[in-house]
């Protein structure tokens, strides 16, 4: 939110409609989607995606993603102050 406020976009369209209406139902709505998706990886991390990977694979994945998208933000946080 400090980097939309403070010029950038939210590319996303359908956060951008949560933020649009109001900063309580972007929050909420971001956090459950996170907590629920998050929830439902791990009961099945067991799971097979295909015959050599998975589903604990795939939340590996989307862990290095998020750290990357964190470490992309803080920068440009750094750029923004």
């Amino acid at each position: 939110l400090v980097l939309l406020n403070a010029g950038a976009r939210e590319i996303n369209a359908l956060m951008a409609a949560l933020i649009d209406a109001g900063t309580s139902t972007f929050v909420n709505v971001k956090l459950a989607a996170t907590a629920i998706g998050l929830i439902v990886l791990v009961i099945h991390g067991s799971f097979r995606v295909t015959h050599n990977l998975r589903v604990r694979h795939v939340l590996y994945g989307i862990f290095g993603g998020y750290l990357s998208l964190f470490l992309y933000q803080i920068r440009m946080l750094s750029v923004a102050m």
